[in-house]
C-alpha cells in the first residue's frame, strides 16, 4: 500500500529537522545527513566529502532504511556486502516512524552510527 503524499511530506518534514540536530553546523563542511524515497522506503543517508582529481565531491552512505509495509514501519540495515537490506531484530516493526526513528538515534549497538566517530 502506498503511502500518502501528506505522510510522506510529514515524514520529510521530520527527517529534514533530525539532520539539522544531528549534524552541528560548525561539522557540515565534513559530514551532512539527507533522506531519499524509494516507493515506501525512506532511506536515511550520510554524505561526506570524498577527493575525486582536484576538487571533493560528495559522496553518499545509507545509515539505515525504513520500510513501511501499510501498516508497519521496519528498520533496516545493509548488510557487510553492502547489497542487501534486511530487518534488524531487535527493533520491532511500529506504526509510529518517529518511534523507530529514535530506535536508530539510541543506536545502542553501534549498527548505525558508528561511522560518525571517525
Amino acid at each position: 500500500m502506498a503511502i500518502d503524499p501528506f505522510t510522506r511530506f510529514r515524514i520529510s518534514r521530520i527527517m529534514e529537522g533530525y539532520a539539522e540536530l544531528k549534524v552541528p553546523r560548525p561539522l557540515r563542511d565534513q559530514v551532512r545527513l539527507s533522506s531519499e524515497w524509494d516507493e515506501d522506503c525512506l532511506t536515511l543517508l550520510e554524505w561526506r566529502p570524498a577527493m575525486r582529481g582536484s576538487k571533493p565531491q560528495w559522496e553518499a552512505r545509507p545509515i539505515a532504511r525504513f520500510r513501511h509495509d501499510g501498516q508497519l514501519w521496519e528498520v533496516q540495515r545493509l548488510d557487510r556486502s553492502g547489497k542487501a537490506w534486511s530487518r534488524v531484530p531487535h527493533i520491532s516493526p511500529d506504526a509510529d516512524f518517529e518511534r523507530q526513528l529514535e530506535q536508530v538515534e539510541h543506536d545502542p549497538d553501534g549498527l548505525f552510527w558508528a561511522s560518525l566517530a571517525d
